[in-house]
């Protein structure tokens, strides 16, 4: 059957391989542009902690900028399109996903040591498309000879716990170590409307369970701040390494721009991401933040166009609490097909998140 070799095919791609919406899937699954609302606001920035406790899964460095207590939760939907034009016209599918979903805190405990731990959802597997084939024949209009189905769904979380250490007033150090696990859920079905007794169903699972560790520097300077994060892989997630910078706005400190070059899978398929991001307050209580992201995922065999990204988000500060609320918006073109007889004039995978988060710092 087709619609078996096709599936097969799959299996063939590497498990760590980054991507986004299908080709993610296919691999790591679609790696999320932060794990809590102020995160994903700021592009899922990686060098620099600045998104407060959550660094513990990117650069635990930065906690050595958290001096109180702090205690984070986050949470938001997701929802995923996927565009396919042919000869027959556009084909669109949407699917519904819980993308954000984390906990975490960090606490002084002495000297110039700070401490955290986290729990957050670092990857999505959500993905749903169908294709009905139309076969013509003379002097008839067209009808339904075919429908191919695959949906995915699941997710890879991390939690870890971590330890800043500023070893001076211009370099702080951090380690954080835990697990990766989870599990994403593939069906594959294939409809013959003239022939039902060729209807094809697969189903297939794979499960995630492994270690993971996040190391980090920070270069503390007078007016802004430098750093650079590793992230370990596993068989089914990659490596991250970033490198990035940020200036204070102001003597305050109370706004900040910045960017970063992030590397995903280094010495494999070298995928990059760059970011731009910051924060600034309009009002007194009132943050905005933002980030634009645009990249390579540099797929074996696979040609895409950069996958851009846009970022928005909100910190309303209120007391010891902050109520944050994030919003992002990521598309990706390619040409691999799946289901799809023929070439297809264009294929797009998009996601929009919305998540909201709140702040504790007693």
């Amino acid at each position: 059957m087709r619609n078996i070799a096709i599936f097969a095919l799959m299996l063939l791609v590497p498990a760590s391989s980054p991507g986004f919406g299908y080709l993610g899937v296919r691999g790591a699954g679609t790696l999320l542009p932060g794990v809590t609302a102020r995160s994903v606001a700021l592009g899922g920035t990686r060098s620099i902690g600045i998104d407060g406790d959550a660094c513990v899964l990117t650069n635990p460095a930065g906690l050595s900028r958290l001096p109180v207590t702090s205690v984070t939760v986050s949470f938001g939907p997701s929802i995923g399109a996927a565009m396919l034009s042919d000869s027959l016209g556009k084909h669109d599918s949407n699917w519904l996903s819980m993308s954000t979903l984390y906990a975490g805190l960090s606490f002084p405990v002495g000297g110039d040591l700070v401490m955290g731990a986290a729990l957050g959802k670092v990857s999505d597997f959500a993905f749903k498309y169908t294709h009905y084939t139309y076969d013509f024949e003379p002097g008839q209009t067209s009808f339904l000879s075919e429908i191919r189905k695959f949906e995915t769904s699941g997710g890879m979380y991390e939690t870890a716990g971590g330890l800043s250490y500023s070893a001076a007033d211009w370099l702080s150090l951090g380690a954080s170590a835990g697990m990766r696990f989870g599990s994403a859920s593939y069906d594959s079905t294939y409809e013959d409307v003239e022939n039902p007794d060729n209807d094809t169903l697969i189903t297939w699972k794979r499960d995630f369970s492994s270690f993971c560790w996040h190391g980090g520097i920070e270069f503390p300077l007078g007016s802004g701040l430098l750093g650079l994060s590793w992230t370990s892989e596993d068989d089914d997630y990659p490596a991250r390494a970033a490198i990035g910078g940020m200036l204070y706005a102001n003597d305050q400190r109370t706004g900040v721009f910045g960017a970063e070059l992030e590397l995903v899978d280094p010495g494999g398929r070298d995928a990059t991401e760059v970011r731009l991001f910051g924060s600034a307050f309009l009002y007194d209580s009132f943050e905005f933040m933002g980030s634009l992201n645009f990249g390579s995922p540099n797929y074996e065999n696979v040609e895409t166009g950069s996958r851009l990204g846009l970022s928005l988000g909100t910190g309303i500060h209120l007391g010891d609490f902050r109520l944050d609320g994030g919003l992002s918006w990521s598309s990706l073109g390619r040409d691999s097909i799946f289901l799809v007889p023929g070439q297809p004039d264009e294929i797009k995978d998009s996601q929009a998140m919305i998540t909201f988060g709140l702040n504790w710092r007693p």
